[in-house]
């Protein structure tokens, strides 16, 4: 059958494939995969600390004056 195209979608499955094969093998959990790796010995978590301040003498600042802080916190998550 010279000069066969096969279906639009035939091509685009099969191009899929060839471009997210490699990616799906790393991503998925199984043994020797990065991912795997890295669920099984976890990095230690993170947490994110916010500062808050408010401002005390918000009448004596608006006329000038240093601010006098009071500080809220830290909200650890």
């Amino acid at each position: 059958m010279p000069g066969y195209q096969p279906p639009v979608f035939l091509r685009w499955v099969y191009q899929a494939e060839m471009e997210c094969g490699p990616i799906i093998k790393e991503i998925t959990l199984t043994e020797g995969s990065r991912v795997f790796e890295t669920w099984k010995s976890p990095p230690p978590p993170v947490y994110m600390q916010y500062f808050f301040f408010n401002v005390t003498n918000l009448d004596e600042v608006m006329t000038g004056g240093k601010p006098v802080l009071d500080q809220i916190g830290p909200y650890t998550y």
